[in-house]
């Protein structure tokens, strides 16, 4: 999808959880001029997708409090990979402070665990 007006678009997050962390997927082709900050409340990333320079913004504040370091950061082709750790360790109802639907933000089913299917193959 490109944007002539040069104003930036929000990437498509996927975003699954265990009790202890958050994996946060940001979808960006070919990212380029990345700016990724964080605080206990929330993410904040620039970038721009390959040569198109298309530019990609994303203002997130969390549900709950994190740890501002990532537990690891890897960047593909395609995406940004984000393993963030939960101040306090506890499944969240969502990953947004609001309430509200946001179009962009998925749930990411191939890393999602039904907290009750992972306490019976984790019971430690």
């Amino acid at each position: 999808m490109s944007n002539n007006s040069g104003e930036s678009i929000s990437p498509i997050v996927l975003w699954a959880q265990r009790e202890d962390k958050i994996y946060f997927t940001i979808e960006v082709w070919d990212v380029r001029d990345k700016n990724l900050s964080f605080t206990a409340d929330s993410i904040s990333f620039f970038g721009r997708k390959g040569d198109s320079k298309q530019p990609y913004s994303l203002e997130l504040e969390f549900y709950s409090k994190i740890k501002p370091t990532p537990l690891s950061e890897s960047v593909s082709g395609r995406a940004i990979f984000l393993v963030l750790e939960k101040e306090e360790h506890s499944m969240w109802p969502r990953l947004t402070k609001n309430a509200g639907k946001l179009p962009y933000v998925k749930t990411d089913f191939e890393r999602w665990v039904d907290p009750d299917d992972d306490e019976a193959t984790n019971p430690n």
